[in-house]
């Protein structure tokens, strides 16, 4: 124990703490907590960076994103296993030498995910399929997945992510704005109250959208379907003004 906790004697924390953690908790599982723990508080970072204006912005891009594609991750999760599956039962009649999918974890269901996410990602193991049982077969498979799984499902991953960029970049300094709110709403029960009688002068902004604003619509529609709507609107006015001018000249 004492040549494992050498290797700390440059940190700043004093060698008798970390014998005394040491002989409490196993040094292997006090590492597993210190790297749990610098994440957790690593990620805390993005939670914070919603209070300036410059990343408000990206926090909330970040979260509408993830939003977004959740419904869609089912899908690809059933395309993976949709190809993985079969790969797994052809797996069974090859040695261990001859595998199509590599034993990387203990059970096959984390050996099967593994082997799709990689090979949507392009990292094409195929080495094994030739000269073996249900070669063919394999290579079906394999053309498949990479159509289907990597060329398909990703493309529109990245079509509904690009949805949610552009939804959000629409009203970029609102949502920026709306972020910095949410943020001072959750800090609230740790800074000081103050209620209506210690401030007396207390006011409430009551803001309506103009008429222009409402015939907008209220739901973000999409650049393709926000031209072709402002198209139509600039036509029928033009055509309007064209049917008065006519009438007067009649």
């Amino acid at each position: 124990m004492s040549t494992e906790l050498s290797l700390y004697e440059d940190t700043l924390i004093p060698n008798e703490f970390l014998g005394i953690a040491a002989d409490l908790v196993p040094i292997e599982w006090l590492r597993i907590m210190a790297a749990i723990a610098s994440f957790c508080m690593l990620a805390k970072v993005f939670d914070w960076l919603r209070l300036f204006e410059e990343t408000a912005f990206y926090i909330l891009l970040m979260s509408e994103t993830l939003k977004d594609i959740s419904s869609f991750l089912i899908l690809l999760l059933t395309a993976l296993m949709m190809f993985g599956v079969p790969m797994i039962m052809l797996n069974l009649n090859r040695s261990a030498d001859a595998s199509v999918v590599e034993s990387t974890f203990g059970p096959w269901v984390f050996n099967m995910f593994l082997n799709q996410y990689l090979l949507a990602l392009g990292e094409f193991n195929y080495g094994n399929f030739a000269g073996q049982p249900q070669a063919i077969f394999c290579y079906v498979i394999f053309i498949g997945a990479t159509f289907f799984t990597q060329i398909t499902m990703l493309n529109m991953l990245i079509a509904i992510m690009g949805d949610s960029f552009e939804r959000v970049i629409e009203n970029r300094d609102v949502n920026s704005t709306k972020m910095k709110l949410n943020f001072m709403n959750d800090m609230a029960g740790t800074v000081g109250q103050y209620s209506s009688e210690d401030e007396p002068e207390v006011f409430m902004f009551v803001v309506k959208p103009e008429e222009s604003d409402v015939q907008d619509g209220d739901e973000w529609e999409g650049s393709i379907n926000k031209i072709t709507r402002l198209m139509h609107q600039d036509i029928d006015g033009l055509t309007e003004v064209l049917t008065k001018r006519n009438d007067k000249l009649q």
